[in-house]
């Protein structure tokens, strides 16, 4: 019988393991479909530096500072926190997607949050790349 490495025969299947961890964020070959070797089959995101970037009003400028905790919610619902790093010097224009298309241009303030600790770290690395809600209470 031969073995190749990373793939196993459970039960008349094939099963082949990828050599490397990461998320799978796309799939580029359908079920039973031919690839060659020098074709992408799937793209797999190995998220190492995770952190959030939060755009904030300017106006809140003055409930916000470095080391602040936030409250993080995933569009699923699920909940977190995080800590804000650092701010940047400048204002930002809002990414399009957050922009109205009809209203001027909106500058933002810009700041990176990062997980306060590895279990945050493990939820945030499932949601590359998708918005969420930073929320902080003020007093």
């Amino acid at each position: 019988m031969l073995m190749l490495a990373g793939v196993e025969n459970i039960e008349g299947f094939k099963i082949f393991t990828c050599p490397i961890d990461g998320n799978i964020t796309r799939i580029h070959k359908q079920p039973y479909e031919v690839a060659l070797k020098t074709e992408t089959i799937c793209s797999i995101h190995q998220p190492n530096d995770v952190h959030i970037k939060g755009f904030f009003n300017q106006e809140d400028l003055k409930h916000l500072n470095q080391g602040d905790l936030v409250n993080i919610e995933f569009p699923d619902g699920t909940m977190s926190k995080g800590i804000v790093d650092r701010f940047y010097s400048a204002t930002y224009i809002l990414p399009e997607e957050f922009q109205k298309k009809f209203e001027p241009t909106t500058r933002t303030l810009a700041a990176d949050i990062l997980p306060i600790g590895e279990n945050d770290l493990d939820i945030w690395r499932k949601y590359y790349k998708l918005s969420v809600k930073v929320t902080k209470r003020t007093f």
